[in-house]
């Protein structure tokens, strides 16, 4: 197999990992449409008209989250929009979350933040998290941090809700939308204490890990205590090894391929769609930019798209190029105990390459509590963690040792 299709095949299965699972070559107006972001469709709560502060992590407003937001668990719960910095330029933007905390009288000092970082949504305005409601199975898992004490603050991301495009998997990006979330509750006027714990499943473990890296340097004044991580994606070239996926199945995960080329456009705007997809599959990426990934994925297997019929052959080594220094961890070497929960069976994240980064990361120096649930897919290992999450949360946050489950360290 050619170092091309091994690539087609491992970048095409590392987008898989982040879910949270016609007619002759286009015009040049054709091919410009799609890259459109899809700003709109929000309340003029997530649009800031006023100058943004040069602090990044100001609480600028909140507002009462709708019945179909609500948790049971939570006393208070409201939609929040708060300054922060670009992950792609540096340069002030604003980004929305939920702020949810427990029922009753806060400890001393305020209680205890959980920062959640989300799976993959789209990156439409509309896909944003504090706009729709959420699950049952997400409600249930914020709800338990909830009863054990903690205060939650989820940020949607840069983009997600607010202007511009959702720079999809770039971990600078999504480190400073949690660190900056973080800075804007404890800040807030609310009872809530500078003592964190960071977590995430599939795209949300990347981002509390690129969390976790950068907040040395971005936002050291927090307490970061550990840091929880699912399903976590490793994209970098070391990673790319044979996926077994086949090119000619119906494969839903050409919607995150699509997502991923609007970012590759994004950070160089001369790219053209028709040099990445096929005209079969230029119906579908012209939606991409505003429909979200359950649409999507199922309009994409509705369509019959696959690997072979949609994807041009220099389309993946022209996207890794470009995004992977963006989607790669500035490092490995954390500061505080991480945990990672990965499930034997899952079949969007290889439980491989959750394993190379843990191993990686212990010779970087990370403390690290790494547990492997049997029988477990994407989904089923994060839900099965959660009890082993909120122990590792409770040493972290009153100071017991991690025993760190590291293989010998690679010579």
């Amino acid at each position: 197999m050619s170092f091309n299709a091994r690539l087609r095949e491992t970048f095409t299965f590392a987008v898989l990992a982040v879910i949270g699972t016609l007619s002759l070559a286009a015009s040049a107006a054709e091919v410009e449409e799609p890259w459109h972001p899809g700003d709109g469709g929000v309340s003029d709560f997530y649009r800031w008209k006023k100058p943004i502060p040069d602090t990044a992590g100001a609480l600028l407003r909140s507002e009462p989250l709708p019945l179909q937001s609500h948790l049971d668990a939570a006393g208070e719960q409201v939609r929040i929009l708060y300054s922060s910095t670009s992950g792609l330029d540096s340069s002030p933007t604003t980004v929305s979350g939920q702020l949810f905390i427990p029922k009753g009288q806060p400890p001393e000092g305020g209680w205890p933040l959980l920062a959640w970082a989300h799976g993959t949504v789209g990156v439409a305005d509309t896909c944003a998290p504090s706009w729709n409601a959420a699950s049952a199975v997400y409600k249930g898992y914020l709800n338990r941090w909830l009863e054990q004490g903690y205060a939650i603050v989820a940020t949607d991301y840069e983009g997600l809700g607010t202007p511009g495009l959702h720079p999809y998997l770039t971990k600078r990006s999504e480190a400073y939308g949690v660190l900056d979330s973080i800075r804007a509750v404890t800040h807030g006027g609310y009872p809530i204490a500078n003592k964190v714990v960071v977590a995430g499943q599939s795209q949300g473990g990347g981002a509390a890990f690129a969390t976790a890296g950068f907040a040395k340097e971005y936002a050291p004044e927090l307490d970061l205590k550990g840091t929880i991580v699912t399903g976590i994606p490793y994209l970098t070239e070391r990673t790319m090894t044979v996926s077994g996926v086949d090119p000619n199945t119906v494969d839903p995960g050409i919607a995150y391929m699509f997502y991923v080329a609007l970012v590759a456009h994004q950070r160089q705007p001369a790219l053209e769609a028709s040099t990445l997809f096929t005209p079969k599959a230029m119906p579908l990426f012209k939606q991409a930019s505003r429909t979200c990934v359950g649409t999507l994925a199922r309009a994409v297997m509705q369509a019959g798209l696959t690997q072979a019929n949609t994807v041009q052959p220099e389309a993946v080594r022209t996207m890794a190029t470009i995004l992977l220094p963006q989607y790669s961890f500035n490092t490995l070497a954390l500061d505080q105990p991480l945990f990672v929960g990965t499930g034997d069976a899952d079949t969007d994240v290889r439980p491989e390459g959750q394993q190379m980064l843990v191993r990686e990361a212990c010779n970087a120096g990370t403390v690290i509590k790494t547990h492997i649930y049997k029988g477990q897919n994407h989904s089923g290992a994060w839900l099965s963690s959660q009890e082993d999450a909120l122990l590792f949360a409770h040493n972290v946050m009153t100071g017991k040792p991690i025993v760190s489950t590291c293989p010998v360290k690679e010579q």
